[in-house]
């Protein structure tokens, strides 16, 4: 059997599992479904979920290597984007991502913004901008000709607590 039959032996098995697998385990919740299982973060327990990319080192592929070359983690990567509830479920996931792929290009191509439309989401600075499509709470940046106030330092340390929990 040849390299490119198992790949797509195995590309349609994944494609068969996987809508069973998502319909089953991976959910959405409602805002109510969360206050009545008591899930909230510690500082902005309005926030039905966060999100986060994370990456997987890959061995250097022998074509297309630098579309797979993550320049801050200095070497090649997948990337994956996990939204989570406050109670750590995993309610999405956008997954293949190739590691020269910006953490914000990951949100928009994963079109989840509309779940946000109402109900806020946590996020890291490399989300900024994405509270402009919906509500997000993201650390503040430090602007270009001033130090952070002491109000934005701590505001960006409640963030930082609960995007770590």
């Amino acid at each position: 059997m040849t390299k490119r039959k198992i790949y797509t032996v195995i590309k349609n098995a994944i494609e068969d599992v996987h809508q069973p697998l998502v319909s089953e385990y991976i959910k959405w919740y409602s805002k109510q479904e969360q206050e009545q299982n008591n899930f909230a973060f510690t500082n902005f327990p309005q926030c039905l979920a966060i999100v986060d990319v994370t990456v997987q080192p890959i061995k250097r592929p022998t074509e297309n290597q630098r579309e797979w070359y993550s320049g801050k983690h200095k070497t090649h990567v997948i990337k994956s984007q996990t939204i989570n509830g406050a109670d750590g479920r995993v309610m999405h996931v956008y997954s293949g991502i190739n590691g020269r792929v910006h953490d914000i290009a990951i949100w928009r191509n994963s079109n989840v913004e509309e779940q946000f439309q109402n109900n806020p989401i946590l996020a890291d600075k490399a989300y900024i901008g994405i509270q402009h499509n919906c509500q997000a709470i993201i650390p503040i940046r430090k602007p270009r000709n001033r130090e952070l106030t002491e109000n934005e330092k701590s505001f960006n340390k409640r963030v930082s607590s609960d995007t770590q929990e």
